[in-house]
């Protein structure tokens, strides 16, 4: 967004504020958190710091979201398990255990953005159309990386295509089976099966682009393995709650809690790209966003945020420490500092910023 468009969309989220803030209440009650609530517009939704629940308007801690970006989070966990149970090799090219032509592009460049493919022209449209991946493959030129950090849907989007074609089962039943159902994490990347998430709504300009019942029937099976088509869905088509998200956050801060190793957290926490001028407080590890800011206090964050329909959502936690800190909406503010949403600053800044 330019700089003239970003003051431009502020002075009209000034305008519409008192209107989406009057009738809102907050759950307990807390003073400076709701000024943050209001002050971005933030429809209704969940906030989880740690143990405390705070629920605004209509916003239930059990309720689904369709978490976005933070998909991308749970998709590694997957991932990190299968490599850990030998069914594939985070470095070893992609080639030697699928069909995909991706040269030697690894799992780890396709974890960490690394691997030189970018979401190809109206690429959030293609799920809807019977593109297959190798046509989408075929546009890019395979050169040897790992390549400079360019973040990318299709990235993670191919990961879901890759356990297609190693497990033999679609990605949504080998996750449901071996990730979600162990964790007792309540999930789904089917949006036929989420048909009670809460809907999404655009503050501004106004609308609700993300009417989940409609989608939900409209929407295509991937109850069965289709690696050709079924390479959109693990990047960003994630529903989930925010009590799920917490046991998540608490895994990768207990090392694994013995569900995966303390080496495949460690590897997943490491930093393997920059986000550089874009936003220099924020690296990438694997499936993770890694952030450090003063602001936030002295220990770095761990998760991942998530921008989709109107929604602004982001989960994060600290190591030492093991602060959990979740916040999921319906609709809220869209505005940016760098790579980092403004209202996920403040909420940050609120959360883990207390002892400053």
């Amino acid at each position: 967004m330019s700089l003239y468009r970003d003051r431009l969309y502020l002075s009209a989220i000034a305008v519409v504020r008192p209107y989406i803030s009057r009738k809102r209440s907050l759950v307990p009650d807390d003073k400076e958190l709701r000024a943050i609530l209001n002050r971005h517009a933030v429809l209704s939704g969940v906030v989880l710091d740690s143990d405390n629940v705070y629920l605004l308007g209509d916003g239930q801690a059990d309720k689904l979201y369709r978490a976005a970006s933070i998909s991308k989070l749970v998709t590694a966990i997957g991932v990190m398990k299968m490599v850990e149970k030998e069914r594939l090799s985070l470095d070893a090219p992609i080639t030697s255990f699928t069909p995909l032509r991706l040269g030697n592009i690894s799992l780890r460049q396709l974890l960490s953005h690394t691997s030189g493919l970018h979401d190809p022209p109206d690429y959030a449209k293609v799920s809807h159309t019977i593109k297959p991946l190798d046509a989408l493959l075929s546009t890019f030129i395979m050169k040897p990386g790992p390549h400079p950090f360019r973040y990318s849907n299709f990235n993670f989007g191919i990961l879901g295509s890759v356990i297609e074609y190693v497990t033999r089962q679609s990605a949504e039943v080998w996750m449901r089976q071996n990730v979600f159902e162990p964790l007792c994490f309540r999930g789904t990347y089917d949006t036929a099966r989420a048909t009670d998430a809460s809907d999404s709504y655009r503050v501004m300009f106004p609308s609700k682009p993300l009417n989940v019942y409609q989608r939900a029937l409209a929407a295509p099976d991937i109850s069965s393995p289709a690696p050709q088509y079924h390479y959109r869905f693990t990047a960003g088509n994630l529903y989930t709650d925010a009590v799920s998200l917490r046991l998540i956050l608490e895994l990768l801060a207990g090392n694994g809690n013995g569900f995966l190793s303390a080496q495949s957290v460690h590897a997943m926490k490491s930093t393997q790209g920059q986000y550089g001028p874009h936003d220099r407080q924020m690296s990438y590890g694997l499936g993770m966003q890694i952030i450090r800011n003063d602001a936030y206090g002295p220990e770095t964050l761990y998760g991942h945020q998530g921008f989709a329909y109107g929604s602004v959502h982001m989960a994060f936690f600290t190591e030492s420490s093991r602060h959990t800190f979740i916040s999921l909406n319906n609709g809220a503010s869209e505005a940016r500092d760098g790579r980092m949403g403004r209202l996920n600053h403040d909420l940050l800044a609120w959360a883990f910023g207390k002892s400053l």
